[in-house]
């Protein structure tokens, strides 16, 4: 029997994050808007728990939906264990973007 999981279609998880982004913000984030607008960051993305990581295809799909020049690199996979403290993505780019996706 196989046990990797299944994909969902693209369009379901960008249909769920449209959503999800529709409710979060609304007509924007008025506390992203405080930073300056042309300020770059980097930001790592860590566990604080033991955990098995999943839901990757949403992580992409928000910054793609908010700021495509939000560049992420993982560095833990779908399905691989994660301890405490370990670096799970890193993602560049606009601070109002990365501040918005939070």
């Amino acid at each position: 029997m196989d046990s990797s999981p299944t994909a969902l279609p693209k369009s379901y998880v960008q249909q769920q994050v449209a959503l999800a982004i529709a409710e979060d913000i609304g007509d924007g984030d008025i506390t992203a808007a405080l930073l300056p607008g042309d300020l770059e960051v980097k930001a790592d993305v860590i566990t604080r728990e033991y955990c098995v990581i999943s839901g990757r295809a949403w992580v992409d799909e928000v910054f793609r939906a908010l700021d495509e020049r939000c560049v992420l690199t993982w560095h833990k996979q779908a399905g691989e264990r994660a301890e405490p403290n370990q670096r799970l993505f890193s993602v560049t780019g606009p601070a109002r973007s990365l501040l918005t996706a939070e």
